[in-house]
């Protein structure tokens, strides 16, 4: 945890005041990076995940099932808020997660994740959606293989 928060630490950008932690890989990355940093730390849940009273939920589709959900209480006007998950694949929570932000005042140009799928599109829709991407490693995508027949 300490390796990877040094080196998510090195790209936050010297504007960032709050993280978004993306349920559920997310959360613990960005509140050890919030602790060791001093910055504030916001949860992005799944909806059904949380029980909270909740703000608003966005985007539902197959990916996030019924949108994501932000605990009511946050003051995000101007702040700048920076998204942090453990695996970047699609984009699409991450994408939903900074709109949600966004539209309750928030500035999210950025996003930080440990893992990056290569080939599945993550990182061209949040670039497309305005959100500059950097993750700590990236990986090919792999084939499945065939397990070995235990027949003649």
């Amino acid at each position: 945890m300490q390796t990877a928060c040094d080196a998510l630490a090195i790209h936050l950008g010297k504007e960032t005041d709050l993280l978004a932690g993306i349920d559920i890989g997310g959360l613990g990355f960005a509140g050890a990076l919030a602790l060791r940093n001093g910055l504030g730390f916001i949860d992005i849940r799944k909806v059904g995940s949380i029980r909270a009273d909740v703000v608003r939920s966005l985007a539902a589709n197959y990916e996030l099932g019924n949108g994501v959900v932000l605990s009511k209480g946050h003051r995000l006007d101007g702040r700048h808020v920076t998204i942090i998950d453990d695996c970047l694949v699609t984009g699409g929570t991450a994408l939903a997660a900074a709109q949600l932000l966004r539209r309750l005042g928030a500035r999210c140009t950025h996003a930080l994740f440990i893992f990056e799928l290569d080939g599945l599109g993550g990182r061209e829709r949040l670039l497309q959606g305005g959100i500059s991407v950097h993750a700590l490693k990236r990986l090919a995508p792999v084939q499945p293989q065939e397990l070995p027949s235990d027949r003649p």
